[in-house]
């Protein structure tokens, strides 16, 4: 059910009915639908009727100022408790800051100190993940997924975009797995950690799948913005998970 209105949610985005898609995202109960609803640009302001602003006005003469001002005050830091909680909801944990970046034993097979070779196959929680190959820049033209649009993204000054090659597979033990919750994360040279640019697209974007079925695989790609002149030397995966056990190190080093 939810992958058929998140389909649907998709097509009214293509369309430009942000009014309707966010209809039928409010009623998703889904990581992936909280996700596109933060980023659908803010509903347009009805224009309130001149009686309601009389009415209000009528109200403000006879309400005290402070009485006023202290319920403003609340309102307002319970509109900002609100929007920050569902905001950190709808980011989820692939992207929490706070997450563990090194495994338990980093001298196993698969930890930091001992990653396996790219192209080897993965084994992670919800199926397998190959690492194809880094490629950089990024052999794409990226869009900033925030404005549903055709505005070209830009890497800021000495940074560029960088891409890595990804083949899921969904575990035989899995009914569906969801293709957007593979966490990923670049471990340059000296040590520096980047996060996967989220708020990119490459034009095809929506025609990736959200969900495959057991068996089958996708091809997917993950964006970084790196400065120029730094190495990427290794890359974490985890399928939507924050157990530092689950985290396996991939070399991006021939």
């Amino acid at each position: 059910m939810s992958k058929a209105k998140l389909e649907a949610a998709r097509e009214y985005i293509r369309e430009g009915d942000y009014v309707s898609a966010r209809q039928i995202l409010g009623g998703i109960d889904h990581p992936k639908a909280k996700e596109w609803l933060a980023k659908l640009p803010p509903p347009p302001r009805n224009k309130a009727p001149t009686l309601t602003y009389a009415v209000l006005g009528l109200i403000a003469i006879i309400l005290l100022g402070g009485v006023i001002t202290a319920a403003f005050l609340f309102g307002r830091e319970n509109m900002r408790t609100e929007f920050v909680e569902n905001f950190a909801g709808a980011v989820g944990s692939a992207f929490d800051p706070n997450r563990e970046t090194t495994t338990v034993d980093p001298n196993a097979p698969g930890g930091q100190n001992n990653p396996v070779p790219l192209g080897t196959s993965v084994e992670l929680t919800g199926g397998t993940v190959i690492v194809n190959q880094l490629v950089r820049p990024a052999p794409f033209s990226l869009y900033n997924t925030s404005s549903f649009g055709n505005d070209e993204a830009e890497a800021i000054d000495g940074a560029e975009f960088v891409a890595v090659e990804l083949e899921f597979t969904c575990g035989q033990d899995q009914v569906t797995c969801y293709t957007f919750v593979i966490d990923t994360q670049l471990i340059l040279a000296d040590g520096r950690i980047v996060a996967e640019k989220d708020d990119l697209r490459t034009a095809n974007f929506f025609d990736t799948p959200f969900e495959i079925v057991s068996g089958s695989n996708v091809t997917l790609w993950e964006f970084y913005e790196v400065p120029q002149n730094a190495e990427a030397s290794l890359i974490s995966l985890a399928y939507n998970s924050n157990d530092p056990n689950d985290i396996v190190y991939v070399s991006l080093v021939d």
